[in-house]
């Protein structure tokens, strides 16, 4: 008889515990789910209404989510920027619709600067500021096509008067595409896109990179940015754009990547959807633990 009310007691103990700790993980998944739908409502609305937020001067050689050190506030805002993108591509494993495929990372140039000879390098020879546009997401059939194609974006037009055109001290670029074309040189082109977050690396949810054999399932910034050996390690690495257009009908386009959308963009794991379902997981099982341990105390 003292033995069974030992167990009984240890019982009623190790409910109460799991209850008292399922418990505070409901109650700190609904407080995180309040606070990030409130963060995606205000995310969806400035998305749905579409206004870029335009990037130049001197906030295109230091990014103001950066500079600021705001990056939490300027997350999903819609930019816009002018640039011009390098040949190079990244791939970072990625589904889409249940089905396999990549996003498609380029380097984008924002301003530039030559250096002077004492410090040019072969590496480095001249201050490009640069931050990685997701270009959107392609199948794992379509990747050579992707490697193969040429610029991404349209290239601007030239202003059709002659005295809309200037230059800008900040990024050493003008609006006339013409100079550029004829240096065969760059072109230069004008961005929409979201602020984005790297990722990092979650095991559990099967993001993990492999370098050595050229497999990225995560968007790791700062290896990106080493990899491309790019002038400003700490503005590349703070922060991506997501290309994204007000619509996309991908039947009718048929073009890869697939741009984000306002309806259709990349989510980080961490939803109000997801904070949610643990709180009602975690919130029952809590509830289930004291009918238990209450069952117990009145045997």
């Amino acid at each position: 008889m003292a033995t069974q009310q030992v167990k009984r007691s240890a019982y009623r103990t190790l409910l109460g515990g799991l209850s008292l700790l399922t418990g505070y993980g409901a109650f700190y998944h609904f407080t995180k789910y309040s606070q990030s739908n409130r963060h995606w409502n205000a995310v969806s609305k400035s998305i749905q209404e579409f206004q870029p937020i335009e990037i130049k001067g001197q906030d295109a050689v230091q990014y103001p989510w950066l500079a600021q050190g705001e990056l939490n506030n300027w997350e999903y805002k819609v930019v816009k920027i002018q640039g011009w993108f390098r040949e190079e591509r990244f791939f970072v494993r990625r589904q889409r619709d249940g089905k396999e495929g990549y996003l498609v990372f380029a380097p984008f140039i924002t301003s530039t600067r030559k250096l002077e000879s004492e410090h040019n390098s072969a590496v480095n020879p001249q201050e490009n500021n640069t931050v990685f546009v997701n270009l959107g997401w392609v199948p794992l059939e379509n990747k050579l096509d992707i490697e193969m194609t040429g610029e991404p974006v349209e290239l601007n037009e030239a202003p059709e008067d002659e005295l809309d055109i200037h230059f800008d001290r900040f990024t050493n670029f003008t609006n006339d595409p013409e100079p550029y074309v004829e240096e065969d040189t760059f072109s230069l082109t004008t961005i929409t896109a979201l602020v984005r977050k790297g990722e990092t690396q979650n095991i559990l949810q099967g993001r993990r990179n492999w370098p050595s054999q050229g497999v990225f399932q995560y968007i790791d910034l700062d290896y990106m940015a080493r990899f491309f050996r790019v002038f400003n390690l700490d503005g590349a690495r703070a922060a991506y754009l997501e290309r994204i257009v007000p619509d996309y009908d991908e039947e009718e386009s048929e073009l890869y990547p697939v741009p984000a959308s306002k309806d259709n963009f990349e989510q980080p794991l961490q939803t109000p959807s997801s904070h949610l379902s643990k709180f009602y997981f975690l919130g029952g099982t809590s509830a289930l633990s004291i009918i238990s341990a209450l069952s117990l105390l009145k045997r």
